[in-house]
């Protein structure tokens, strides 16, 4: 257990020290110097460590290197940036290193930096040199300091030497003065009045230094740094340059893709943009504040998938620059498909999806259209569209395939629409569908108008057969009464003379009933006609048994 937090405690410090590091060494820039130089070629070196910079290493004035990195987004890297310069002559010499680094988190850094070194005067050559070397003559310096002439006056006791030669070289008078003066160009600042001596700083064109004498072999004493110096006179003047404008702001930026946040504001430098997938590159339009000023603009082309940096720097007029700095998000591609499908006076029985490739629709069949008008339209603006399959429809399924293809033909996705011209004949045979069903529901009518008219009628014949079958009963009961009394052939005359009488009392009664009968039942049957009610008192029935005549009930 005790070793485990021990593991813990260890890497809880190793964050922390890495956390700080991190912090301290995110983005610098710094010269490199290795104390006093002897005269001739100098090496100066710096060094960076950043994501991005722009850096420009100068020697009293001079550029002697530049560096630049614009394309790094992924860490800070580490590089030297190493120039060289030739000092002719002892003195100092005023390293500069100026201009902007950016971290990875994208935090820009305004370097400006400076440092004296001294150079030296280079030793004496051994006495085992040549004579040819002995002989050579060292470089001269810069035609900025006069060769100095040396008078036999009497120096101050500031400007005296401390060596024994400089007694025996003739005396320069210094007369005092005291008033300002200006440099017109880069000069160098020594210890005394003579290019032999060592060099204690630098001017800058422009510079106003305060003189306190002037010497008789062409120098100008001033005051340097609190200390006692010389300047060549030639390089300086009375006359007060005009100022030169510091304002390296911008008065307008703007851009052609994309909007930028926060809203311009000349003293913000940071912003942020972002841009579609096909955006290659963006017009930067920036306007500097003061005409003088000067703009450059990197960055804004070849813009990459992720993050971008475009940086704006002006440069006033007196040197000074200022960076304004645009993070630029480049939106990435998505896959290639369609963005809208759709046809002329149809429509799709799905709706359309980009990430769906299959769809259906019907066209009518009773329609002479052989081509459809299609309207489709890919997501991105380069790639082509491709209908195969619109031609010549047929009276059947046909397959319409549309193909899209990127620009640089490395992608490519395919839908199709599936067109049935017999989809619509759905409708027709509905619509005779309908028309059979009500030709069938009218026959159905029609059929059971028949059936109950039908069904009506037997109705009635069985009533009126009913009302028959009761009036025939009752005839035979008649019939069979008659038939017995016929057919007995024992009786006697007597026996017929008395059935005689019976029947004709029978009769009588019989046609009363059957008046009444008829009178009850509104004349639906006509006994008169069916049964012979004729005298049966005739002499026939002397002979043979009676018989009625035309009756559907005679036997």
């Amino acid at each position: 257990m005790k070793k485990i937090n021990k593991i813990i405690i260890m890497l809880i410090v190793i964050s922390s020290i890495s956390f700080i590091l991190n912090k301290i060494y995110a983005a610098n820039a710094s010269i490199k110097t290795s104390g006093d130089v002897e005269t001739g070629t100098v090496t100066i070196t710096a060094t960076v460590t950043a994501a991005q910079w722009n850096l420009d290493l100068k020697v009293n004035g001079q550029s002697i290197a530049n560096s630049s990195e614009l394309e790094n987004y992924e860490q800070n890297i580490t590089k030297e940036i190493t120039g060289t310069y030739n000092a002719s002559s002892p003195g100092n010499l005023n390293i500069s290193l100026s201009g902007d680094i950016t971290d990875v988190n994208t935090e820009n850094t305004i370097i400006k930096e400076n440092k004296t070194i001294t150079v030296k005067e280079k030793q004496q050559e051994t006495p085992a040199q040549t004579e040819e070397s002995k002989t050579t003559e060292p470089e001269t310096p810069k035609a900025e300091e006069p060769k100095a002439e040396e008078p036999k006056t009497e120096t101050p006791k500031e400007e005296k030497q401390n060596n024994t030669e400089k007694n025996t070289e003739p005396e320069v008078k210094v007369t005092d003065t005291s008033k300002t003066m200006y440099s017109t160009d880069d000069v160098n600042v020594r210890s005394s009045y003579s290019t032999s001596s060592s060099a204690v700083g630098s001017l800058k064109k422009d510079d106003q230094v305060s003189v306190t004498g002037v010497t008789s072999n062409g120098w100008t004493r001033i005051k340097y740094n609190g200390q006692t110096a010389y300047v060549s006179s030639q390089f300086l003047t009375d006359t007060k340059p005009k100022d030169k404008s510091k304002n390296n702001n911008l008065k307008s930026l703007k851009v052609s893709e994309g909007t930028l946040s926060p809203d311009f504001n000349k003293d913000v430098t940071n912003y942020k943009l972002s841009v579609g997938k096909d955006v290659e590159k963006i017009t930067v339009n920036a306007e500097a504040e003061d005409e003088k000023a000067k703009v450059e603009i990197s960055g804004n082309e070849d813009l990459k998938e992720g993050a971008n940096t475009v940086k704006v720097i002006v440069t006033a007029e007196n040197g000074d620059t200022k960076t304004y700095t645009i993070s630029v998000t480049k939106e990435a591609k998505g896959k290639l498909q369609l963005a809208s499908l759709e046809i002329n006076g149809i429509k799709l029985n799905e709706t359309f999806k980009p990430d769906k490739y299959e769809y259906t629709a019907n066209l009518p069949n009773n329609t002479d259209t052989k081509k459809l008008d299609i309207k489709a339209k890919a997501n991105d603006e380069n790639a082509t569209v491709e209908i195969l399959g619109n031609d010549n429809l047929v009276q059947d399924e046909n397959v319409i395939t549309i193909m899209v293809k990127s620009k640089d033909g490395k992608e490519n996705v395919t839908y199709q629409i599936i067109v049935n011209k017999k989809a619509a004949s759905s409708n027709n045979n509905t619509t005779a569908s309908n028309n059979k069903n009500n030709k069938n529901n009218d026959l159905f009518l029609y059929v059971a108008v028949g059936i109950f008219a039908t069904a009506l009628i037997l109705i009635i014949i069985i009533i009126v057969r009913s009302i028959k079958k009761s009036k025939e009963n009752y005839d035979e009961d008649f019939d069979n009464e008659d038939s017995f009394g016929i057919g007995n052939n024992n009786y006697t005359e007597e026996l017929y003379s008395t059935k005689n009488e019976n029947v004709n009392e029978k009769n009588t009664n019989n046609n009363k009933l059957f008046e009444n009968q008829k009178e009850n039942d509104n004349q639906l049957y006509d006994v008169e006609k069916e049964v012979d009610f004729s005298d049966e008192d005739s002499d026939e029935y002397d002979d043979m048994p009676k018989k009625k005549k035309g009756g559907k009930h005679s036997k």
